[in-house]
């Protein structure tokens, strides 16, 4: 799960509650390292994992650090194969479209390269 405490993000929790109770082993990752983008306190991200697993999952968090030269996107795929998910869980982010044109956008590029499937909310 891509985690950056927005109401997308906290959708994309909630739609995939169902499959996260079935899960052996579950991520909730956040990018860190990019100016801007941890929308989230440490803490209210355990206050998550707990909340979780009171409705049966189990989850761990972890920070990941940006990949230098590339984005979000591409650092949340690295995690997913590294972590060998089945799945990736996701906010989607709408942008301008001249913005999304001229710096990419995170769920663009996870969809652009994807290797399992994505579950998208927004």
């Amino acid at each position: 799960m891509a985690w950056d405490g927005s109401r997308e993000a906290t959708r994309a929790v909630h739609d995939a509650q169902p499959l996260l109770q079935l899960a052996t082993r579950t991520a909730m990752v956040t990018i860190v390292g990019e100016v801007g983008r941890r929308r989230d306190t440490p803490a209210r991200c355990s206050d998550l994992v707990a909340a979780l697993a009171r409705h049966g999952a189990r989850v761990e968090y972890s920070e990941i650090d940006a990949i230098e030269g590339a984005g979000t996107g591409d650092a949340l795929l690295s995690f997913a194969s590294k972590f060998g998910a089945n799945v990736i869980v996701m906010g989607a982010h709408g942008h301008l479209r001249w913005h999304e044109l001229i710096l990419g956008g995170t769920t663009r590029r996870v969809l652009e390269a994807m290797q399992v499937p994505v579950l998208l909310s927004n």
